[in-house]
């Protein structure tokens, strides 16, 4: 175990050929995460108010579900958006390995 924070993966909006939004599974918690803060930034550089904040997951090599790029995360009481395609993280050891996974939440 890497870390231990739990963090529940998602697997998003997924929209069907109407464009209506199908009920998804239940997320899954993954316990012996790293949720590592990346800091924030005003909105206003993009044309809006408000705040856009990223945060870096490492999640265990044995954890239940991966994360994919439409993927959910909830951790430390927000919903994240991944952002692009989680990465792998190999370790020599095997004591670190997993996916890394960059999130994001705007507000505003």
């Amino acid at each position: 175990m890497i870390g231990n924070e739990v963090v529940a993966i998602g697997a998003g909006v997924t929209l069907d050929a109407s464009n209506n939004p199908v009920p998804g599974t239940a997320p899954v918690p993954v316990a012996g995460c790293v949720v590592e803060p990346m800091g924030s930034s005003e909105l206003t550089v993009r044309g809006r108010t408000g705040t856009y904040t990223q945060i870096r997951v490492y999640l265990p090599a044995n954890a239940p579900v991966s994360a994919t790029a439409t993927s959910v995360l909830a951790a430390r009481g927000h919903d994240w958006m991944v952002v692009g395609e989680p990465d792998e993280w190999i370790d020599e050891d095997e004591d670190l390995s997993g996916q890394v996974v960059v999130a994001a939440r705007g507000r505003g």
